[in-house]
């Protein structure tokens, strides 16, 4: 079986770069490598941080580069995202405000854990 794991996209709203590199583009080489030469994967993982600041406009343009994903995909959020905001995009928040489920393949079981804490 084979998965594939993304982590730690920090995607941003704009085309600026993070430390001297956009995360944008190194996301959409990523997805050409996956699309081009493992497209047999089962799913595939990307696991936070998703975006850098946690903007509404970072998940936008997260979810318009991962349209091109040609496998299935499961997220799960990291300390830099923000899932309130995640959820005006995504819509996966499904047990109390956590985004976190299974995903069962034959009779191995996948599960995708949130520990983000929500500030009160």
């Amino acid at each position: 079986m084979k998965i594939i794991h993304l982590t730690d996209t920090h995607i941003l709203g704009d085309d600026s770069t993070l430390f001297g590199i956009n995360p944008s583009d190194m996301l959409i080489n990523a997805i050409k490598s996956i699309n081009k030469n493992h497209s047999d994967a089962e799913f595939i993982a990307i696991t936070g941080d998703l975006v850098h600041g946690g903007t509404l406009e970072a998940y936008k343009k997260l979810k318009d580069l991962i349209k091109n994903i040609n496998i299935p995909i499961n997220m799960i959020l990291g300390n830099h995202d923000r899932k309130d905001i995640f959820n005006e995009v995504f819509d996966l928040c499904k047990n109390d405000d956590f985004v976190q489920y299974e995903k069962i393949i034959d009779d191995k079981v996948f599960l995708f854990l949130d520990t983000v804490v929500l500030e009160k």
